[in-house]
Parts: structure tokens; sequence; C-alpha cells
């Protein structure tokens, strides 16, 4: 707790005082403006264009992580050698530097010398290269996916613990009483999985926000 208080909360009130100045260097003594710096930030249109974007990175990543990870556990949720030797081999995308991915997919998508857009140029799809990461248009949507497949391994892991736990009983009773798969997953997987899929949702989140 003290450690705590001395890394965050010291540091955490020491900005807050800093916001209520009008401050030119870090360490000289501001002018006192009072809440002058939040009408200003309130009125900036690029800080209303932030949040709009870190909502847009968000929800891109809830979305595309929650899919791709509930996809593959409901996959690997079985004891068959592939399963097995993919629950091994899946992580790896997770515990990966992001610094390396970073360059194994701009090495896919660079505009220049990028497989990607070598492979659409080949088939015809594109008459020219595009820039994935340079382009405003694409940008912000491939870097979410490129975020997305660089977690998603860490949420499928949790799931699948999730999913083991779940009494087979249940999906037997399920089958004797005629439902199908669909059913099965929305009135017993998804149910079972709400602690563990509130716990990450709301770490996901906060990891995400501070992304």
């Amino acid at each position: 707790m003290v450690w705590i208080i001395i890394t965050i909360f010291i540091p955490l009130l020491s900005v807050l005082k800093e916001s209520f100045f009008n401050t030119g260097f870090v360490g000289t003594k501001g002018e006192f403006v009072g809440f002058q710096n939040y009408v200003d930030i309130f009125k900036n249109k690029a800080y209303w264009v932030s949040w709009g974007k870190s909502l847009f990175w968000i929800i891109g990543l809830m979305i595309i992580q929650t899919i791709l990870a509930f996809t593959i556990a409901l996959l690997l949720n079985n004891n068959s050698k592939i399963s097995n030797v993919a629950r091994t081999w899946m992580i790896i995308p997770w515990i990966i530097p992001t610094i390396v991915v970073a360059i194994f997919w701009q090495w896919i998508l660079n505009s220049s010398y990028g497989i990607l857009n070598h492979f659409l140029l080949s088939i015809g799809i594109i008459s020219e290269s595009i820039n994935f990461i340079g382009d405003s248009k694409w940008s912000m949507a491939v870097i979410v996916f490129i975020n997305a497949w660089h977690w998603f391994p860490f949420l499928t892991i949790i799931l699948l613990a999730g999913l083991a736990g779940i009494p087979k009983e249940l999906y037997e009773a399920s089958a004797v009483d005629g439902a199908n798969k669909f059913q099965e997953f929305f009135h017993i997987t998804i149910p079972s999985l709400q602690n563990t899929t509130f716990v990450l949702g709301l770490v996901g989140t906060l990891w995400m926000f501070n992304v």
C-alpha cells in the first residue's frame, strides 16, 4: 500500500494540482488559472476527435478479439491431437514482443515491398499498391486488426480454461432434449462463461484504453 501511494497516488495528486496552473516548463512556478485548462480542452475539436478514435479503437478491438477468441476456443475445445498442438503454438502471437509484431506486419502491408500488395496486384484485385499503414483511410482499421491479432490468443487461453470448467452433463442433457449447437452456445456456453467474459471485458477495456 505504501508503494502504491508513493508511485501512483502522490504523482496523480501532483498532476491534478498542476492542471489548475499555466506552467511553461516542468519544475517552474506556474500561474494559477483555475479551470481554464479544462475549458480550453473541452472547446478543442482535436480533443473530441481523439475521444472518437479512442472509442473506435476500444470497440473495434473488443469486437474482433471476442469473435476470434470465441471461435478459436470453441474449435480447440476437444482432446484431439490437432487441438493439443494448436493450443501450444497459438500463444506465439501474444508472447512476441510488440516491436517484432510491428516489423512483421510492416513486411506484409508495406506499399513498396509488402507481400499483401504483391499478391493483390498479381491477381488483379488492385491496380496500384495501397499504403495500408500510412494512408489515413486504412491505418486506424489496420492497427486495430493488428493489435487484435496480437492479443486474441491470450483471451482464447482464458476462454478455453472457462470452457473446460463447464460440466459435460449440461451438453448431454441438452442433446437429449433436442437442442442444436446454437441453442447450446447461447443457453449453456455463454451463461456459464459470464464471470470469465466480464473480467476479460473489464481488464481488456482498461488495457486498450491505456494504449
